[in-house]
């Protein structure tokens, strides 16, 4: 993953302060699908709920009632093989570059859905890459045991973590070895 990245960072082109134009980051399809799978995995609300304020109707035909509750968890939706395939659960940016175009967002609802998506969506997308980028660009490097197998629990309401967390190691290469290096 780290050397295909940084072949891509490589390939894009940043001016000669080493800062990356909205161009440059544009064509870093790679990147984005490393990030977008990340965000699929391991959403920022994994568990939402909404209370209807009025009798509504979802766009199947299911009644709401003032005061009901509906809940989604874009958690357990990532890891649903009717909707990711029979690899849901494995972190596998590649399932990005070979759609079409991206999924919906009631499927990818990382980002929430309809009138409620978050406006933010493609700037913080964007913003993710753009650090990428500068510190691939800038040497770093880094490390996950491939043996590594994630155990997950709810430590609040809110959030899933990794338990014990993840075993990451980095580290820069000296300026002299990072053109030179994969």
């Amino acid at each position: 993953v780290h050397a295909r990245i940084l072949r891509e960072v490589r390939a894009a082109s940043c001016d000669s302060d080493g800062k990356f134009s909205f161009q440059a980051l544009s064509q870093l399809k790679y990147c984005s699908a490393c990030i977008l799978e990340t965000i699929r995995l391991h959403p920022a609300v994994p568990d939402d709920s909404k209370e209807a304020f009025a009798d509504d109707i979802l766009p199947d035909g299911t009644l709401v009632l003032k005061g009901e509750y509906v809940s989604y968890t874009p958690y357990a939706m990532a890891r649903d093989v009717g909707l990711w395939g029979e690899d849901a659960a494995a972190w596998r940016p590649e399932r990005w570059l070979k759609m079409a175009k991206e999924p919906s967002s009631f499927l990818f609802a990382s980002f929430q859905a309809g009138p409620r998506i978050c406006l933010g969506k493609d700037m913080a997308l964007l913003e993710v890459k753009a650090v990428l980028a500068q510190l691939v660009h800038m040497g770093l490097r880094w490390e996950v045991d491939a043996a590594y197998t994630p155990t997950y629990r709810y430590p609040s309401a809110v959030q899933p973590m990794a338990y014990p967390g993840l075993p990451l190691r980095f580290h820069f290469l000296p300026t002299c070895d990072f053109h030179n290096s994969d």
